[in-house]
């Protein structure tokens, strides 16, 4: 579900499992949360849904990117497009442009800039294809994809993004206006105990829309248990 306060989908608060704040019991595999066009979210086995669509040719002023390769001062052509998305939106920023376009790969985490779009589904030409998948990873602290205080609203499309071990969420944002499009996300099992893992975790009067795309939490992780104290 989306909303413009807390909004969470594919939670697994604290241990339990559950969609749409209907928790199941622990330890149980986690669900996978399905939003259709209209925004409901509904219970959906693992692994299907709407996957990464390729969007329309890039234009000429879009910066691309290709992971692996070389982030110069002046990357972000067909011929020399920068090596990670998070180059990709700086050129974009320094040249005044609001689209980036990414080729298949895998890229670190980034964050969403304000009126500056990321589009994957293409090819290593950079031409539009079904089959063509971006990945966006996190393995660390850290959501893969993170927003805080984007006041226009700015489109997010066409990427897979994973989140692992102790990263709380793949997408996380705070006080934004976002629209997520044709996106897969994913988490894995909660890092650590007493941890939750969240497919998108959405707070702090954000705006967010979600058109075709599949979101799967991970299972979070109870408090554990403790042996008794030594008797005095």
């Amino acid at each position: 579900p989306v909303g413009t306060s807390v909004a969470q989908c594919g939670l697994r608060p604290r241990g339990e499992n559950g969609v749409a704040g209907q928790p199941g019991a622990p330890g149980q595999p986690g669900l996978s949360c399905t939003i259709e066009n209209n925004g409901v979210c509904s219970t959906a086995g693992g692994g299907g849904g709407a996957g990464p669509r390729p969007a329309s040719p890039p234009a000429a002023s879009a910066v691309r990117v290709r992971s692996g390769a070389s982030n110069s001062g002046w990357c972000g052509t067909q011929a020399e497009p920068c090596g990670d998305i998070s180059t990709g939106i700086a050129r974009a920023q320094a040249q005044g442009l609001t689209r980036v376009v990414v080729a298949p790969g895998e890229s670190p985490p980034f964050a969403v800039a304000n009126g500056v779009s990321v589009a994957g589904g293409y090819d290593a030409a950079f031409l539009p294809s079904g089959s063509a998948v971006a990945t966006v990873r996190s393995t660390g602290g850290a959501p893969a994809i993170s927003a805080s205080g984007v006041t226009q609203a700015t489109e997010i499309s066409s990427l897979r993004v994973v989140s692992e071990g102790a990263a709380p969420a793949a997408v996380a944002v705070a006080a934004s206006r976002l629209v997520l499009r044709s996106m897969e996300l994913a988490t894995t099992t909660a890092g650590g105990v007493d941890e939750s893992s969240y497919g998108l975790l959405v707070a702090g009067g954000s705006n967010v829309e979600v058109h075709n795309s599949t979101v799967v939490a991970g299972s979070g992780v109870g408090a554990g248990t403790s042996t008794n104290g030594a008797r005095g």
